[in-house]
């Protein structure tokens, strides 16, 4: 697989662009809506498949591999979706170290998780493959993808070290695509949502439903404001032809009625 540059925004981005899902969704959403520039070549960029990937070594963080495809070109870049927690203070050691601390507390609920899209131009190497996800009929539009992983984040935006980490994210992320678009999966290894062997994510299933409900809400309001949009646009494209066939009309009676009489 050859891996191309585009300048597409919000999709081909530079290498190691780091944006917030929600803010990733709202730029994708935005474009699309006011029909600005990109706005086309964004509608024909699609997820080709996703790799469930898991780091050898410190925490063996778990995230995914998303490549996109743009269809005209055949053009593909990379994406990685991942939730990480990193201390917000710019301040002392002390003061980064006591928030380490409370999030590594059992009772710490309220700490918000930093779920994002990192963008590169091909995938990481050296980390595990553990599982696959294919679309080979170009259904998962990469706007969707957006949806997806917006929703996770505001069904349960919290990063809880024991239960709502990186593991549990990409799980659910993982899990909701699947359902949702029908993706093929593949096994490759062992080892999902595990560190020191002990297996760091419960059923998901509740919640997958919740973020599959969360898409379709949201898949509907933007379908029916675009629709929406398109109807006034019609309108006032109708509007223009009617004000143009008008003043046509006027030009044509000021010129008959400014000829000589013969």
């Amino acid at each position: 697989m050859v891996y191309q540059t585009l300048s597409i925004p919000f999709v081909f981005e530079q290498r190691d662009t780091t944006i917030p899902v929600d803010h990733w969704k709202w730029s994708l959403e935005s474009r699309l809506k006011l029909n600005t520039e990109g706005a086309e070549e964004i509608n024909n960029c699609f997820v080709t498949s996703i790799d469930y990937c898991k780091k050898k070594k410190g925490k063996m963080h778990e995230y995914l591999g998303i490549r996109v495809e743009h269809r005209p070109s055949k053009a593909t870049t990379f994406i990685v979706a991942e939730r990480v927690w990193e201390p917000s203070s710019s301040g002392s050691s002390s003061a980064n170290s006591a928030e380490t601390s409370r999030v590594a507390s059992p009772a710490s609920y309220d700490i918000p998780a930093q779920d994002r899209v990192v963008f590169t131009s091909s995938p990481p190497k050296g980390d595990r493959l553990l599982a696959n996800l294919a679309f080979p009929n170009s259904s998962l539009p990469v706007l969707h993808l957006a949806f997806v992983l917006t929703a996770v984040n505001t069904i349960w935006g919290r990063y809880h070290v024991y239960e709502t980490q990186c593991y549990w994210f990409a799980t659910v992320v993982y899990e909701s695509l699947q359902g949702l678009f029908n993706g093929i999966h593949t096994p490759h290894k062992s080892g999902r949502c595990q560190y020191l062997s002990c297996k760091w994510v419960g059923d998901t299933e509740k919640v997958v439903e919740e973020v599959r409900a969360a898409f379709n809400t949201t898949l509907n309001e933007y379908v029916e404001g675009q629709a929406q949009r398109a109807a006034k646009e019609n309108e006032a494209d109708m509007l223009r032809q009617a004000l143009q066939a008008s003043e046509e009309r006027n030009r044509a009676l000021e010129q008959q009625l400014g000829s000589p009489t013969t």
